[in-house]
Order: structure tokens, then C-alpha cells, then sequence
């Protein structure tokens, strides 16, 4: 559903933790992610949608549009492509969200 809010998302009850480890672990040697479900209590998600979802609800991150309330699902930082940016545009052109890493491997 492209219109989930939310509310939408935290009635999933996705367990940030887990969803990354089973995230992370499905990771093949060729960087692609083995599809899959991740499953709770409340539901089958596609591990792709699950990962999103929780990262979007995760406590630090929050990512909530003000205006409509629905859920901004940010990728991971792409250090390959931010190397070729900075190299293109300059260092003064960088925006980032490196504070979404604070939870990761502590």
C-alpha cells in the first residue's frame, strides 16, 4: 500500500534489531540481498518492506512527513556513490544523515 502511514507502520510492531540482523544476514557474497520474509507476530513482510518500515519507526530516526504523516523510508548510506558526488560537486555540496547509523553494531 503506497498510502501507509504511521500508524500503519507501527501497528507492524517490527523489532528494529531483528529486522536488521535478518536484514544484514541475507546479504550474499555478490552484495545482493537473498529475498525473503521476515515474519512476526502481526504479520509476513517482505524483508525488503520490513527493513524499511523499521528504520522508519525506529526511535532515533523518526521519519515522518509533518504535512501528510506518512513514512519517509531513507536508504542506507551508498559510501561508493558520496566518494563519486564529493569528487564531482565539491565537499561543500554533502548531505547526509550519519546519525542514522548511531544504533548500528554498537
Amino acid at each position: 500500500d503506497v498510502n501507509g502511514t504511521k500508524e500503519d507502520f507501527e501497528k507492524m510492531k517490527l523489532d528494529w534489531r531483528d529486522v536488521s540482523k535478518t536484514f544484514f544476514d541475507l546479504v550474499q557474497p555478490n552484495g545482493l540481498v537473498k529475498p525473503a520474509v521476515y515474519s512476526n507476530d502481526t504479520g509476513d513482510y517482505d524483508i525488503g518492506v520490513a527493513m524499511a518500515a523499521a528504520s522508519c519507526i525506529h526511535p532515533t530516526h523518526r521519519e515522518f512527513g509533518v504535512t501528510s504523516g506518512r513514512p519517509r523510508v531513507v536508504g542506507f548510506f551508498d559510501c561508493v556513490m558520496q566518494a563519486e558526488l564529493v569528487a564531482n560537486q565539491g565537499p561543500y555540496t554533502s548531505i547526509s544523515a550519519f546519525d542514522r547509523g548511531d544504533d548500528y553494531d554498537e
